[in-house]
């Protein structure tokens, strides 16, 4: 295919939750004719990994409550539209669970019974300790990318699995192979990359988000029971999948590195769920992994113009599988070509 011939109405730059879900967005949308509206996918996972590969991917209200702060709002929102979709269409993917929320010794209790509302005593795998318990979900992320994927098909996509070098102003993305592909309007869903590769452009929300990475524990063929559950200790989770056998032991680290496999984080963490799930297999056995996601300011995520007709979606954080499908419909029911 001939550069003159790669131009089209929309480009989507990335393969995460946020890239799917504006795909998944427009195909539910009445106001595209997909017949005819040309998209061009670009993305490359094995250069730049999507962020939402590599997450424990639980997705839960965790106390936050409306009318204290726009984040909280919008968490609320989005969580509360995203709710729909794990009773419907994506019921499958979003797997009803229980979340155990641990009180720690020596923090506030009041504080706590305002954010979780209760402070009781919980019993899990013949161990008791202070805490409340909500529902939550379990996200199987794999399958549910897959899901979008395939729900994308009826879209009249041109995947190009190449690797961006440059993004220009005038809505060109050079690609590596020395190929170009040019859309009328550009949208960037980069996540965790996205200020490196939107480095031709200024903007205020872009200058003040940055990097976090999260390093987790995963054990594979665990069998804890039959029904998936989380259970918290301030930052950090343990997330059991039932429907895919493997436990996940992590959180957010506090630095700023590409990659920050950390021990010393990882093992008090481990021996602390340990002592309250002996059955865990030994801390050797399982693989760190280090996820990456985009932080914004305020933990504010971010979708709109960052220059006339390119779009940029980050700063998602812990939220990526909650703002990303609410946000996406609210951004493709004001998008036009």
């Amino acid at each position: 295919m001939t550069e003159d011939n790669q131009k089209f109405d929309i480009i989507i730059l990335g393969n995460g939750i946020c890239a799917q879900s504006i795909l998944f967005e427009i195909g539910k949308s009445e106001e595209f004719d997909l017949d005819t509206l040309k998209i061009a996918h670009v993305f490359n996972d094995e250069f730049c990994s999507p962020c939402s590969v590599n997450s424990t991917s639980v997705v839960s209200l965790s106390g936050t409550s409306k009318g204290i702060s726009p984040l909280g709002d919008l968490i609320v929102d989005s969580f509360n539209y995203t709710l729909q979709l794990a009773k419907g269409e994506l019921q499958s993917e979003f797997h009803l669970s229980k979340q155990y929320y641990i009180y720690e010794e020596g923090k506030d209790k009041d504080q706590f019974i305002k954010r979780y509302k209760t402070l009781e005593e919980v019993s899990l795998f013949d161990k008791s300790f202070l805490g409340s318990v909500d529902e939550c979900f379990v996200v199987d992320n794999e399958a549910l990318l897959q899901k979008l994927e395939q729900s994308n098909l009826k879209l009249k996509i041109t995947k190009f699995n190449k690797t961006i070098i440059d993004i220009s102003v005038d809505g060109t993305i050079s690609l590596l192979d020395g190929s170009k592909v040019r859309g009328k309007k550009v949208v960037s869903a980069l996540g965790a990359y996205s200020n490196h590769f939107l480095k031709n452009f200024k903007h205020t929300h872009l200058d003040h988000s940055k990097l976090v990475p999260g390093d987790y524990l995963l054990f594979k063929d665990v069998d804890l029971g039959s029904e998936s559950f989380v259970i918290t200790k301030g930052h950090y989770n343990l997330v059991y999948r039932a429907f895919s056998k493997t436990t996940l032991i992590g959180g957010t680290t506090l630095k700023d590195e590409w990659c920050a496999i950390d021990y010393v984080e990882l093992r008090p963490l481990y021996n602390y769920f340990k002592e309250l799930i002996s059955v865990l297999p030994d801390f050797h056995e399982g693989e760190i992994r280090t996820g990456l996601r985009h932080k914004g300011k305020k933990r504010l995520p971010f979708l709109g113009e960052v220059a006339p007709s390119i779009y940029s979606f980050h700063g998602v954080y812990k939220n990526g599988f909650t703002f990303s499908f609410y946000m996406a419909n609210n951004f493709v029911r004001n998008f036009n070509v």
